[in-house]
């Protein structure tokens, strides 16, 4: 099941968006903040991906747009075809990486302390957007390669978004889709991947092409545990937990569980995960007598040990 989950990160700073898909317009975007111009052929996709197709191109404003006013003072370290593209970085943030390509579109909002992310795109009309009050730690984000070029990959992070060291986006098909909601935390080494590009998987008997990403979804208040690794098509739903290590391949729909195995299977149901005590009374004021009293009954357990 393809399931997509409300966005709205960016609908304070960039407006909002329409509640129906616009047409395609001669723009880097239509109304909506999609990259413009479908639906196109596969064939021309592919071409749009190497530069060929111009006529499939989608035109961009002339020059990247870099910090024009306060609220896009950050700092950009990007090597490549900036006049091609749209770029809009947040105060605090530091974009480094490099743009190869023209229509590509990176928006990340401001956030309150000094972070870093790391950025390559190779391919034209692609999209980076991330909402607001991130923490980034260094986070690789990787559309393309230079050798093989992706066209319209879209990747969506919402606002309040935190990721641990060592974690890589990977959006390697033409066309693939990462959306992730708000208030998601991810620990360290994670890697989420869109496909497997250029390399191609059929079915021996039929000759079905199988390597199909129809998008990766996760919803809001997700948390992902250590050393994750999440492939082409997958749902992750709102409020669910995935475990240290585990290998997420298929869609889930059940909201408040524990996800954790390799591949990832349900093993606990009906779970509200807070991400710190100091929230717990705003966030789930209903577990706080018990929290509170766990932690007497830990405290008065060592005390008597200790004695």
């Amino acid at each position: 099941m393809r399931q997509k989950f409300g966005w709205q990160a960016f609908t304070t700073v960039f407006g909002s968006p329409s509640a129906g898909k616009a047409s395609p317009v001669s723009s880097v975007e239509n109304q909506d903040g999609d990259v413009a111009g479908w639906p196109i052929s596969s064939k021309d996709l592919v071409q749009e991906a190497q530069g060929v197709a111009e006529s499939q191109k989608v035109s961009a404003p002339s020059g990247a747009q870099v910090g024009d006013a306060a609220a896009f003072a950050g700092v950009i370290n990007l090597d490549g075809d900036l006049d091609d593209n749209s770029i809009q970085i947040g105060q605090n943030i530091t974009v480094s990486g490099t743009v190869r390509g023209s229509g590509n579109v990176i928006r990340i909002a401001p956030t309150r302390n000094p972070q870093k992310i790391h950025i390559a795109i190779y391919g034209n009309n692609n999209k980076v957007t991330i909402g607001p009050r991130s923490l980034l730690q260094s986070m690789k984000v990787e559309i393309g390669s230079p050798r093989w070029r992706c066209s319209r990959a879209r990747l969506k992070i919402g606002r309040g978004f935190s990721i641990g060291s060592r974690g890589r986006l990977i959006l390697a098909n033409s066309g693939n889709v990462m959306e992730i909601g708000d208030n998601c935390m991810f620990s360290s080494g994670i890697t989420l991947r869109g496909g497997e590009y250029p390399h191609l998987l059929f079915d021996k008997n039929t000759g079905e092409y199988l390597d199909v990403s129809d998008g990766i979804f996760i919803g809001n208040h997700v948390w992902i545990g250590e050393g994750v690794f999440v492939s082409k098509a997958v749902t992750i739903p709102h409020e669910c937990i995935v475990g240290a290590k585990s290998v997420v391949t298929k869609r889930f729909e059940e909201e408040n569980c524990v996800i954790a195995g390799n591949p990832a299977r349900i093993v606990k149901r009906g779970i509200q995960w807070v991400a710190n005590e100091y929230s717990l009374a705003s966030d789930f004021d209903a577990g706080q007598d018990s929290f509170e009293e766990s932690n007497l009954r830990r405290i008065n357990r060592a005390e008597a040990a200790h004695d």
